[in-house]
């Protein structure tokens, strides 16, 4: 699963389990948009993040 996020907000979870091409979608993606890395979200912060809230953790 993968995540695209805007101005330290999600603005959409895409998951293997829902898209057909996610494999497709993920490499244009990733030559498409700069690529941050990985985060560790705990729950606290996973949930915040769906809720609309700002992630705090990013740079």
């Amino acid at each position: 699963m993968f995540y695209l996020v805007k101005d330290k907000k999600l603005k959409i979870r895409i998951s293997s389990g829902v898209y057909k091409n996610y494999f497709q979608l993920k490499e244009v993606l990733i030559k498409k948009i700069e690529y941050k890395g990985m985060l560790e979200l705990n729950f606290s912060d996973n949930f915040n993040c769906f809720l609309g809230n700002k992630i705090n953790k990013l740079p």
